[in-house]
């Protein structure tokens, strides 16, 4: 027996389908709280996969004290990425890879975002503790930490989520005493 299955549209449809692709910006935060972005991606995927947004952020609902973005290429399929990420000849990370860049005197280079050859050495140095033999070992104390966390989430209130940095502590082998005590120090002098 045939049945047809309808698929249901995702919260931003009818906006993605009825931009004209060149408006089309998905650097809009306003549209990530609900969901509004993947209906972006899915018609940019299928359309336009490196899309290129000349002006980012320029939407009537951008507070005034956020400045735009500026143009930047989304690139929206795996494969193009995957190719973008490893062609370190015809394409660089630096400055910076997130949106908006970040300002004048923020203080470290991003692992992230360097070229080589310093991105392979600084690689070099991490990659023995996060390969998977290694990952597997800290399996039972990621779970312990992530369980402390989830534990101390307080019931219909805001709260910070530490758990990014319990796990980076963690693969540095730092003790939950001086993570929580760490923590605590930059709440109380932020």
């Amino acid at each position: 027996m045939n049945q047809a299955i309808k698929t249901a549209k995702l919260p931003g449809h009818d906006y993605a389908y009825s931009t004209p692709l060149a408006d089309l910006d998905p650097s809009n935060p306003l549209r990530w709280p609900t969901q509004e972005m993947w209906a972006i991606f899915e018609r940019l995927r299928n359309e336009d996969p490196l899309h290129f947004c000349k002006e980012g952020w320029m939407s009537p609902e951008r507070p005034d004290d956020i400045e735009p973005i500026g143009g930047y290429w989304s690139v929206t399929r795996h494969e193009d990425i995957m190719a973008i990420d490893t062609d370190h000849k015809r394409f660089s990370s630096e400055p910076a890879i997130v949106l908006p860049n970040p300002a004048e005197d923020f203080p470290l280079p991003m692992f992230i975002a360097m070229d080589q050859p310093k991105h392979a050495v600084q690689r070099q140095t991490v990659a023995p503790i996060v390969a998977s033999p290694s990952l597997s070992k800290m399996s039972e104390l990621i779970r312990e930490r992530t369980q402390y966390v989830l534990d101390s989430v307080p019931i219909d209130e805001e709260f910070d989520w530490p758990l990014s940095i319990f796990c980076i502590y963690s693969l540095i082998d730092v003790t939950q005493h001086v993570m929580v005590t760490i923590l605590t120090c930059v709440s109380v002098f932020p």
